[in-house]
Parts: C-alpha cells; sequence; structure tokens
C-alpha cells in the first residue's frame, strides 16, 4: 500500500559494500605488526609482510613512502598504544583502506587518557576505510575515531569499549558507519549524506546513544526584568535579579558588535507581563513587546543583543543580572513596561545537518535518549529496534525538517526519567511517523509544537511506565498513556508556539495507561498554551483502555471521528465543546453520555464504542479477526471540494497524506501515497498544501464531496493500524 523506498537504500548499502570487498588490481598491500608477528617490526621497515611498520602512526603518517589510494593497509593482530592521525587518503573509486588482519583482534589502547584514531579537517585523507578495529581504556571524554570535514569516510565493524564517546562525525560528507559495537555515535554540525546502518550502539553511561545535533537556536535564560535603561541611542540595558545571563549553556549568547555581524546573534523577547507557568514547560504565551528587529513568522518580535567591551565582549554582565540590546523600532513606553524576558541565540542554517540516514541499528542502554536528534533537514529513520533506554527511545526537536520515521520498535525506554516517551517530536514541520511499534514506556507517543506531523499505521500498546525509576513511579504511572500531544512551550524558535495540520490516523493504541493514569488513551494538550489549531484523529482504535479518560481535548482539536473506543471501565471524554469554552467530561461508554458529547463538541460523529476481536492480542497481533466490527469501520480522510477531471485534486484538507521523501536534491527516496478518489486508486506525486490540492500521477474524475482515503479493500476502510485482505 505504500513505497519502502528499500531499493535505494539497499543500492547504497551495496556500493559500500562493494567498495570494501574489492580493490584495484594494480593496489599495493601494506603491513603494521605490533607484535612482529610476520617479521621484525619496524617504523624504518618498508611495511612489507615480513618487514611490517611497528605503529599506525607511521602507516598512516604523510612520512614516504607509504600507502596511497586503492592501497590496503593491514593491522596485524596486538595492541597499539598511540593515537594515529590518518594523514592520507583515497579516492571515491579507490579509497584507502585501513583493516584488521584476517581472524586477528587489532586493538588500540588509550592508557586512559587519549582516543584512537584522528581523520582531521586538515589531513587530506579523504575516502578512507577503516574495517574491523577494536579500540578500549580510551579517555573519558575520547572517542575511539573521530572525523572532522571529511568526505567518503566508511567506519566497518568496529568494536569500542571503555569509552563514553565511540565514534564522532563533525561537517562530513558522504561517509557510512556500518556494522559497529560502540557506546556512542554522534553527528555534529554540517554534516550531509551519512548512513549510519547495522550498529549496535549500546550502554552509554553519560549521554545520548545515537545523535545528530548542531548548535543553534533555544532559550538559555528567562527570568523577571526589573528595569529598562536607556545607555545610547538605539542601545538600552536590562535588569533582573534572577535571569542568570552568565549561568547560559556554553555556546549560546554569542553577541554581536554591530548589527548583523555575526550569524547566530543573541536575542531577547520582552513580555509585559510576569510570565505564569500552567506545568513543566508550559507557560502563557503572548508576541511580546513589538519593534524587534528579528520579527519571526509566528509575529513575536525579537531584540538583536549587543556585546559590550566593559563585560569582556559579552553581551550580558559578569553576575548575570545585566544584558545589552539594540532597541530597534520599539516604543520607550512599550519597553518600559517590560516585565519577563527569554534570552535566545538564533540558528544557523548553515550548521545544520542534512540527509541523515539511520537505519536497521539497535539502540538501547543509553543514560537518556536512544535516537536523537536536533537542527537536522532530511532524516529518514527506518528500521531500528531501541530499548532500556534512560529517556525518551527516538527524540526529534529544535528545527528539524523533512522527517521520516517508519518500521522502528521502541520499547522499555524511561528507565531513568519520567515524562519521557517511545518516539517524541517537538518543534518539527514536516514529518511522516508510520508503522513503527511501541511499548512498554511511560507514554507511547507525543508530539509538541509541531506543524505537519501525519502519524500512521502505529501500534501503541502497554505503555504504562513499567520501567520507571522506582521512586517515580506513582509520578510516571499517573502520567502514562498512548499518545500526548501540545502546542509546546511557545518560548522556543524551533517551530511557531501552538501546533496545526498535525493528523493522527489510522493507529492502534492497545491496553495503554493505568488505573491512576490521568488520561490514557488520547491525552490532554489539544488546548491551550499556547494555541492549537485544526488537527486530524481519524479511523483510530484506543481498546482496552486504562485510565480516567480515553480522549482528553480541551479544546476542539479539528477532526476527530472514525474511532474505535474500548475499555474495561466506564469511558470518560473531555472536551471543551465548539467554541472552545470551559472543558466538559461526558461519559461516551453510555448512549446518553455518547449523544451529549456528540452534541456539544462536534466530534465522533461516526465513531463507535465497543470491543475489537483481534487476531492474538496477547501475542502482539492486533489485527482485525475476521468479522471484526473495526473492519470497514473508517471514514474517509478528506473529501474533494469541487466536481472536476484531471491529476489535481482539491480537498478540505491535505494533513493526512504524504508526496513521500526526497533527497535534499530532490531525488526521490519513497514514494508518495496511494490513494482512493471516487472509488478509483492513483499515487500522489506532489501536495500544494496552501490551496489544499492533492497532485496525483493519473487523470481522474471526480464529484463534489467524493471520499478520499489511503488504497483500500472491501466497502471501506478498516479502522486500526491494518487493512485486512
Amino acid at each position: 500500500m505504500h513505497g519502502t523506498g528499500s531499493c535505494w537504500i539497499c543500492g547504497s548499502l551495496a556500493v559500500v559494500m562493494g567498495a570494501l570487498a574489492s580493490a584495484p588490481a594494480f593496489a599495493a598491500e601494506f603491513y603494521v605488526d605490533a607484535g612482529s608477528r610476520g617479521g621484525r617490526s619496524d617504523d624504518g621497515n618498508p611495511g612489507t609482510a615480513t618487514k611490517p611498520w611497528r605503529t599506525l602512526s607511521r602507516a598512516l603518517g604523510a612520512r614516504a613512502p607509504g600507502p596511497e589510494a586503492g592501497d590496503t593497509v593491514w593491522v596485524r593482530g596486538g595492541i597499539y598504544k598511540e593515537r594515529p592521525c590518518v594523514e592520507r587518503g583515497g579516492q571515491a573509486d579507490k579509497p584507502l583502506t585501513i583493516r584488521a588482519f584476517r581472524g586477528e583482534r587489532s586493538v588500540l589502547d588509550g592508557e586512559g587518557t587519549r582516543g584512537g584514531i584522528t581523520l582531521a579537517s586538515d589531513s587530506g585523507a579523504d575516502y578512507v576505510v577503516i574495517d574491523g578495529l577494536s579500540f578500549t581504556n580510551l579517555g573519558q571524554n575520547a572517542a575511539a575515531v573521530s572525523v572532522n570535514g571529511r568526505t567518503g569516510i566508511v567506519l566497518r565493524g568496529l568494536h569500542v569499549a571503555g569509552t563514553g564517546s565511540g565514534i564522532v562525525l563533525s561537517g562530513c560528507r558522504a561517509c557510512r558507519v556500518l556494522k559497529c559495537d560502540i557506546p556512542q555515535l554522534s553527528v555534529d554540525t554540517g554534516c550531509s549524506g551519512i548512513v549510519m546502518a547495522e550498529n549496535h550502539i549500546h550502554h552509554n553511561a553519560r549521554g545520548h546513544a545515537l545523535s545528530v545535533y548542531a548548535p543553534g537556536d533555544g532559550v538559555r535564560a528567562d527570568g523577571e526584568v526589573v528595569a529598562v535603561e536607556q545607555v545610547a541611542p538605539g542601545l538600552a540595558r536590562f535588569r533582573g535579579p534572577d535571569l542568570k545571563l552568565h549561568k547560559a549553556r556554553s555556546g549560546a549568547l554569542y553577541g554581536q558588535n554591530a548589527a548583523g555581524t555575526v550569524k547566530n546573534p543573541s536575542l531577547v523577547l520582552f513580555f509585559d507581563r510576569r510570565m505564569k507557568q500552567h506545568g513543566p514547560g508550559v507557560w502563557t504565551t503572548d508576541k511580546g513587546i513589538a519593534g524587534g528587529k528579528v520579527p519571526l513568522a509566528d509575529g513575536r518580535d525579537w531584540f538583536v543583543l549587543r556585546s559590550n567591551p566593559d563585560w569582556g565582549g559579552k553581551p550580558y554582565s559578569p553576575d548575570g543580572t545585566e544584558g545589552l540590546f539594540e532597541t530597534g523600532a520599539a516604543r520607550w513606553e512599550d519597553l518600559a513596561r517590560a516585565k519577563y524576558a527569554w534570552v535566545a541565540y538564533v540558528f544557523d542554517p548553515g550548521t545544520a545537518n542534512r540527509d541523515i540516514r539511520i537505519l536497521d541499528n539497535e539502540v538501547d542502554h543509553a543514560a537518556v535518549q536512544g535516537i536523537w536528534v536536533q537542527r537536522a533537514d532530511g532524516i529518514l529513520i527506518r528500521g531500528n529496534k531501541v530499548h532500556h533506554n534512560g529517556a525518551t527511545g527516538i527524540q526529534i526537536e529544535t528545527l528539524c525538517r523533512r522527517v521520516w520515521i517508519e518500521g522502528n520498535v521502541s520499547y522499555a525506554n524511561n528507565v531513568r526519567s519520567i515524562h519521557e516517551t517511545g518516539i517524541w517530536l517537538d518543534e518539527t514541520i514536516d514529518a511522516v511517523v508510520q508503522d513503527n511499534v511501541v511499548y512498554e514506556n511511560e507514554k507511547g507517543m507525543g508530539i509538541t509544537q509541531c506543524e505537519w506531523v501525519l502519524m500512521r499505521r502505529n501500534v501503541f500498546y502497554n505503555n504504562r511506565a513499567q520501567h520507571v525509576p522506582p521512586g517515580k513511579a506513582e509520578q510516571a504511572r499517573g502520567n502514562a498513556g498512548g499518545f500526548w500531544f501540545s502546542g509546546g512551550r511557545g518560548c522556543h524558535l524551533g517551530a511557531p508556539p501552538g501546533a496545526a495540520h498535525n493528523a493522527f490516523v489510522h493507529n492502534m493504541l492497545v491496553g495503554n495507561g493505568t488505573d491512576s493514569s490521568r488520561w490514557g488513551g488520547l491525552q490532554h494538550g489539544l488546548s491551550g498554551y499556547p494555541k492549537i489549531g485544526r488537527n486530524h484523529f481519524i479511523n483510530n482504535i484506543v481498546h482496552d483502555h486504562r485510565g480516567a479518560l480515553v480522549l482528553d481535548a480541551w479544546h476542539t482539536p479539528g477532526v476527530v471521528d472514525g474511532n474505535i473506543y474500548h475499555g474495561a471501565r466506564p469511558l470518560r471524554a473531555r472536551c471543551g465543546g465548539n467554541g472552545g469554552g470551559q472543558p466538559a467530561t461526558y461519559l461516551i461508554s453510555e448512549p446518553g453520555g455518547l449523544a451529549a458529547y456528540r452534541a456539544a463538541s462536534g466530534l465522533d460523529l461516526h465513531s463507535r464504542v465497543g470491543a475489537v476481536a483481534f487476531v492474538d492480542a496477547k501475542g502482539g497481533n492486533f489485527r482485525p479477526a475476521p468479522g471484526s466490527v473495526a473492519i470497514d469501520a473508517g471514514q474517509p480522510l478528506t473529501r474533494t471540494t469541487a466536481a472536476g477531471s484531471g491529476p489535481d485534486v482539491p480537498v478540505e484538507d491535505v494533513s493526512c497524506f504524504s508526496a513521500g521523501f526526497r533527497t535534499g536534491k530532490g531525488e526521490p527516496v519513497i514514494p508518495g501515497d496511494e490513494i482512493v478518489v471516487a472509488g478509483a486508486a492513483a499515487r500522489i506525486v506532489a501536495i500544494d498544501r496552501e490551496q489544499a490540492v492533492l497532485k496525483i500521477d493519473r487523470n481522474l474524475t471526480w464529484r463534489q464531496g467524493d471520499p478520499v482515503a489511503y488504497v483500500y479493500v472491501g466497502a471501506g476502510p478498516d479502522a486500526g493500524a491494518f487493512e485486512v485482505h
């Protein structure tokens, strides 16, 4: 029913594996042998099998003669107590290969203080393959392999023990990390075309297991303002005893000497009243005082901070209580009313990581997140097994764009922290999350401050906070459930505050929540702080619900229909009504309560309350059994808005559909959705979100109001994650 793009991935890996397995006929072979297994080793030798070099530093350094493009350096078994820097490289079709000798264990020992191999930005070491080496006893913060600014590096079959930092890639292009056994894998700042596949990344006691990170925007300090004072034309100072600007995290608050001279200017957002917190990370939000020099798309005007020579060239005083900023076009009477400030710094798009593939890895027992991605564009996360991590299993946040998360299994996470999930997207725009299985976390999935996130055909079951820290178990179980959704914090820059155009459709939620859960099914955050826009919750199954609320929608969240609800105890839904007023709770497991809920909210007009027969629920097979009420029970995901013919189909809303996934260069990776329009099948090739038009691969004819759904069999689409054939 949908393309998987597997040929593209297999083709990429096949090219890499072919490069590893073959070399040109004229390629030379060199040997390094710390233990003199093949002959007495010495760095004065020619590096042959019988007269090998003693150190990797000699083999990989710039000293001549040495290996060239297409050559192989064989590393004999033994302990190498050195930190070599690779000064040589290969070519795209003739890589330089550094490989452990067949059947022998070649180990780099950092003696507790050093790292392993370095490929530096000024080394010229492009198109290098490092295959089969082991690393041990490295320094606490040292990497086994550190690659900076290089192209075409392949790291394969490496084994790392005794370090919190396994492999680090920074500013690299077209690199591969394949089949490694490591505690951590980090992609950092300005990387592109990176593939990480079939690795086991585990037991990082201090941080994330697999991270994709770039420095950028984020709130780094906030607090009350007691005064704003003019110090020069266009320049003012703000003071607040609890701002603590000097304690901002490293990398923030760059400042600048003149407007526009620094790519990452620090910013401050002023409010004319004190901010009120409503929960963890949830604040009353307004647009702030107008007149700043950096207006954002959501209407907030941020003011640029200015560095001060008297403060050591920083935009804040040594004690962190004062900051200097450019007043822009703001009126003084407005600035004088400032009572609260958020301080942030702006993301430089040049540092983003782009076109990253995270495929078929096992990621487990990290101190915090298993897979953690920030500030990235074009991320494919497919086929990974993520489990027993300290916080969320797969977390995407802070200015991520074009994300595709498919076919992963995320279970038994949240073992150190609470308020975490199996999968969590935050401040992300344009993502598809499909065909994942998520179980035994505190919460199955969450999205906060996101737009255009499509979640479909996922299975979330038995998420009851089973693995949280014992001292926090009661609190976590009170917040356990299936799907959690909110408008975010409003103070971050990764996406506009609020949430709109998200779709949660054809998912399965079974046995989530606990008897003490405040919700349990579809959670509260369809509300409030900040304002929530139009979102879709269609054709889901919420079965064996546990918790106080099967649906908690503080304000009407958009379109909620075609769902099936079931629980052993009375089912309650809370909603704010059509006008978004004060919420009321309805007992929807009773006919009268269901009717009152529908009348007050306009939601779930075609939804059902009752049990669903599955093939084998105890065994984790949640496909509807023959004759199940879920079969043919789904509703259309949208309808056409006008009669017509051709390849451009106007519809009420396009939130539930995807045109597939492409690289940053526009190369197709995953095709668009197969859909049914007026009973005829077609494939989406593009979507015009502004005009709400689905562009398809053939000419069709339709009437106004015709249903549009994913391809199905039978009289209509099935509710839940599976279409029964």
